[in-house]
Formats: C-alpha cells, sequence, structure tokens
C-alpha cells in the first residue's frame, strides 16, 4: 500500500488527486489528499488526472491488466474515457487493456460510430490486435461438458452435447445459460460426494422447448 501510495503522489497533482478521491471515494482508503479548494474541472482534466492515475499503478515490476466486457453497452462517457485516456494518452508500456464485445449489426453501428474510429489513428502507435471468438462446435462443447460435469469418459456426454448445441448454435454464452437453467429446474443435479453431475437427456427433452430460439434463454 505504502508503494502504491507513493507512485500516486509522485504523479499526480494535489489538486488531482483530491479530485479522484471526490469521484471514487474508495481511493481515499489509500491516500488522503491535501486539503485544497476543489475547483470545478473539465471533463478532460478528469480524463487526463485518471490516466495518469492508471499509468501510476503499473510498471515492470507490477504490470497491469484492465478487462471491459459488453462495450457494445458502454454509455458514451465510458466510451470517452476508453478512448481517449487509455487508447490515445496512456504511454505505459506495462498495461493491457482487453476488451470485448458482441458482433451483431447493432452493436457494430454503435462501435464503428464511438470506438473503431479512435483505434483505427491510434494502431500505427500502439499494438492492437482483435480476436475472434466463433461458436462452439460439438467436439468442444463436449469436451466443456466433460470438464463441467466431471464426466472422465466422451460417451457420457455426446447426448448432451448434441442437445445443447441443438438448444444454443454453439453460443457460449447461451451455452451457460442453458446449463445453468437445467441446474435450476434440477435437470442436472450436483453430487456432492463424488463432486460430479448427473442428468437425464429424455427427461431434458421432455420438460424442454428444444424449438425454443436461443435468444429467449435470456
Amino acid at each position: 500500500i505504502e508503494a502504491i501510495r507513493g507512485a500516486i503522489e509522485s504523479s499526480l497533482e494535489a489538486s488531482e488527486i483530491a479530485q479522484l478521491v471526490h469521484s471514487i471515494p474508495d481511493l481515499g482508503r489509500i491516500i488522503i489528499p491535501d486539503s485544497v479548494r476543489m475547483a470545478q474541472v473539465t471533463q478532460n482534466r478528469f480524463i487526463f488526472a485518471f490516466c495518469k492515475l492508471v499509468g501510476s499503478l503499473c510498471s515492470m515490476e507490477r504490470p497491469l491488466v484492465l478487462f471491459l466486457d459488453d462495450l457494445q453497452w458502454s454509455d458514451s462517457g465510458s466510451t470517452e474515457i476508453l478512448c481517449r485516456s487509455f487508447i490515445r494518452n496512456l504511454d505505459s508500456q506495462y498495461i493491457l487493456l482487453v476488451v470485448a464485445f458482441r458482433n451483431d449489426e447493432e452493436s457494430l453501428k454503435v462501435l464503428n460510430r464511438n470506438v473503431f474510429p479512435t483505434t483505427k489513428k491510434t494502431s500505427k502507435c500502439l499494438p492492437i490486435s482483435d480476436i475472434e471468438v466463433n461458436e462452439l462446435d460439438i467436439h468442444s462443447i463436449n469436451a466443456f461438458l466433460m470438464s463441467l460435469t466431471g464426466c472422465q469418459k466422451l460417451a457420457g456426454v455426446q447426448s448432451l452435447g448434441e442437445l445443447v448445441v441443438a438448444k444454443t448454435h454453439g453460443n457460449i454464452y447461451f451455452v451457460r445459460q442453458f446449463l445453468g437453467s437445467l441446474q435450476y429446474k434440477q435437470l442436472m443435479v450436483f453430487n456432492q460426494e463424488t463432486e460430479t453431475y448427473s442428468w437425464d437427456v429424455a427427461k431434458i427433452k421432455a420438460e424442454t422447448d428444444i424449438s425454443e430460439n436461443v435468444s429467449q434463454l435470456v
């Protein structure tokens, strides 16, 4: 804590620390700002101060990884901080920013308008990698089910795997939702003694509308 406090104090001015503590109260547990008059600050100044704060928290001995999920649902203020603070201004080589988003038509419209133009402009000076996560095939689903359920044999999960693929089309988000619904309905039961799951595919088919669209799972 002392090292982190020292890093923040050496990187930010007293007024910047005061503003950050005002906006992020939990930061006050680490550092108490000097008694300074809180002046009205612009959004640009806050973004610059936040950028310096993040930069002070990462080093070669203490690299920082930030993961932001569902970027397509971010509001304009969050997108502004992301684009300007992290992508444009942060020059530390000891921070990795990972963002995830859906690639459906509506989500891409928002991202193309608010995020992608900025990332394309900065890709020449910052390494940006794109990783596309596709739907899981039956082999991946079966491997996932074996790991999840504790089943040691492929034959033990094949029929369930086929049902999961038919129900979710291999979308990992819907796979998790579907399996969670089976547990909620007691169609998949966890055995505490053996630490494995048991299920009856015929019963699942009888009590689950297999024709239901995957989007209705949520």
